[in-house]
């Protein structure tokens, strides 16, 4: 669905069963919809059309909600890190921006921004491991700051990552000491 002035979910949902669509303090992510239809009292989510809108809407609303009507305790988990390289976020907007998880020199997780602001832009989406979760009262992320992140890879396939990039760093600096015959 859009916020636009005419929106073709919006039209032919409306007035079924007991939809309701709104506008969330989100970003990206703020239009949307959701209600019960039918006799079977059937949920349905509508989701923004901007990919990463709705790729954002899945994870924060309707991962959850199918996670819990299937019976499965569910609770979303967040990491904390380290912001490695800041951004500007949106005032009075809680903002969902797309981040690599990497770790700091002491070891810990830090995050920094990948791909474009804009909810169309989805290359980003493609190297994000995670979104940081910035409150709707910060409007700059400063470098040095904790944000607290949610995965959108399994936190295994980001540390395996994590693992192969220290043991890579760690024979490129024994390589460097003269350690490397040729």
């Amino acid at each position: 669905m859009s916020k636009g002035a005419y929106d073709a979910v919006k039209a032919v949902l409306t007035g079924q069963g007991d939809m309701k669509f709104s506008e969330v303090a989100m970003q990206p992510g703020k239009p949307q919809g959701f209600g019960v239809l039918g006799k079977r009292k059937i949920p349905v989510f509508t989701l923004p059309g901007n990919p990463v809108s709705a790729l954002v809407s899945f994870e924060v609303f309707v991962r959850p909600a199918l996670e819990r009507r299937a019976g499965r305790r569910f609770r979303t988990v967040r990491r904390e890190a380290i912001v490695l390289e800041g951004w500007n976020a949106p005032a009075g907007k809680e903002q969902y921006a797309r981040v690599t998880v990497e770790l700091d020199t002491t070891g810990a997780y830090a995050v920094r921004p990948v791909g474009g602001g804009g909810s169309h832009m989805v290359a980003g989406l493609a190297n994000a491991d995670a979104l940081a979760v910035v409150p709707a009262d910060v409007e700059e992320v400063e470098v040095g700051a904790l944000v607290e992140v949610l995965e959108l890879r399994p936190w295994g396939v980001i540390e395996a990552r994590l693992n192969a990039q220290r043991i890579q760093d760690e024979l490129e600096r024994a390589g460097g000491r003269g350690r490397h015959r040729g």
